[in-house]
């Protein structure tokens, strides 16, 4: 089990306990080198009782979490990317670029931490390597700390920390859960029709492994083209532009019942 610890301060300034280097008159042996520099290995015994996992865990909807009439700024943002489809516009991340200010966040501090040699799948391995990154930000003062593996460790760090009762969040990689996040796509709009327009940029065969999420370049890229297009759709919809200014009027024109029923149905 390899891990690494990256830690960024709100104040931009992260301190980290220093401790006196001491000068040996003697060199040390292998023995007292490695004494108390590694991790302590805590084995996990599961008992009997199965172990519920993801089963008994509770998903609240995303609009639980927002405050009352707070939308998120990446909803007006990705609306007003759309509106003037008539003059060229840069890419998502080039807008983004174009309509944000101000200070990034300051850099991280990244360490290495003692590996353990043990099987990283072993519950025990993770059972200590749990309570070994609570010890850690509890000497930074970091209240609750966040741990990121990939998807089968990070099924077994999640049944780990709910069974013992462990202060601390399981966060699921990047990289496997935008995986994870285009697959669930593919499977809630199999069969409406999104693959045979992802046919019109890729062979039958890659869009078989884009709607599962394993293609995630091609599908990330299938995606917001698709994504542009309706947004294209709707937009037209519901914006009407001035034929001589070619600019919006800041009026919504009146949309018919065949024309509601397909906003409906996109």
């Amino acid at each position: 089990m390899g891990m690494i610890s990256v830690t960024v301060s709100p104040s931009g300034k992260t301190v980290l306990p220093h401790k006196k280097v001491a000068r040996l008159q003697s060199r040390l042996t292998s023995a007292e080198m490695v004494h108390n520099k590694g991790i302590s290995i805590a084995p996990y015994v599961a008992g009997d009782i199965p172990k519920p996992g993801l089963r008994g865990l509770t998903l609240k909807c995303v609009s639980t979490l927002l405050q009352p009439i707070v939308l998120p700024a990446i909803t007006i943002l990705n609306l007003l990317s759309f509106a003037d489809d008539e003059k060229p516009r840069p890419s998502w991340s080039g807008f983004m670029q174009h309509v944000t200010s101000g200070q990034h966040s300051s850099a991280a501090v990244v360490q290495m931490v003692p590996l353990i040699d043990m099987n990283p799948t072993d519950e025990t391995c993770m059972h200590s390597t749990l309570p070994f990154a609570v010890d850690q930000a509890k000497q930074l003062n970091i209240p609750t700390p966040c741990i990121t593996s990939d998807l089968p460790l990070w099924l077994k760090a999640v049944d780990i920390a709910n069974a013992e009762h462990l202060d601390i969040v399981c966060c699921l990689g990047g990289f496997h859960l935008l995986m994870n996040f285009l697959g669930s796509i593919g499977t809630v709009m199999g069969g409406s029709g999104l693959e045979d327009v992802l046919r019109l940029n890729y062979g039958r065969d890659t869009v078989t492994h884009i709607m599962s999420g394993k293609a995630y370049s091609r599908a990330v890229r299938g995606h917001m083209l698709v994504d542009g297009a309706l947004m294209h759709k709707l937009m037209s919809l519901v914006i009407v532009h001035d034929n001589n200014n070619d600019v919006p009027c800041g009026e919504c024109q009146q949309i018919t019942a065949d024309e509601l029923s397909e906003i409906h149905a996109v």
